[in-house]
């Protein structure tokens, strides 16, 4: 069963649909995408914030059909982090995120990001499992023809060099994170003409 938030966030993304804007950007996610504030870091119009906090791939691909709807020309995907939370195996989060892959086939630009490290107090239940996890992203990504964004190895090196990246909880990104992200992928954000 999925979360009162969840929930909510589905039907306002169901009555946005009609307001989409043409040649639409979707960031696909769980609560690291849900807080990206994509007005204030990029100014362009046509980006779709379809971030769901507390989601996980099997939430993403029951609301992909969302995603097709807005006709997206691009659609930039990352979610699993919840699952390793969850103690979902490894088995479990290929297929589940082969099942993901499979159903982006309408958008002619997918944007596959790594998933981020987490603070240390995470890294024994999940952080550790993260490196495989892109490993698998990354493979699956080439197979596709997708592009894969590794974020992963700047934000390791940024915390590395002192860099503070996250709240108190030690997973959800500060805005020196966002910062660093925007800054990663803003060049490859499509424009339509260029």
């Amino acid at each position: 069963m999925r979360s009162l938030h969840w929930r909510q966030r589905y039907r306002a993304m169901e009555k946005a649909l009609p307001h989409s804007p043409a040649q639409a950007v979707v960031f696909l996610g769980d609560s690291l995408t849900e807080q990206f504030d994509l007005d204030y870091f990029f100014k362009m119009p046509r980006l779709v914030n379809h971030g769901v906090s507390g989601d996980h791939i099997d939430g993403a691909r029951e609301r992909l059909h969302l995603s097709k709807k807005t006709g997206a020309q691009q659609l930039w995907l990352m979610i699993g982090i919840n699952d390793l939370f969850d103690g979902r195996d490894d088995a479990w989060m290929f297929s589940e995120y082969q099942c993901l892959l499979e159903g982006l086939d309408f958008c002619p630009r997918v944007m596959v990001q790594s998933l981020l490290p987490t603070g240390p107090s995470w890294q024994k239940l999940a952080g550790g499992r993260v490196p495989e996890m892109n490993r698998f992203l990354e493979k699956e990504s080439r197979r596709r023809s997708f592009s894969y964004i590794d974020l992963h190895t700047p934000f390791r090196q940024a915390i590395a060099d002192g860099e503070n990246l996250f709240q108190d909880d030690d997973i959800h990104l500060n805005d020196r994170a966002y910062t660093l992200w925007s800054s990663l992928i803003r060049d490859s954000i499509y424009r339509p003409g260029s």
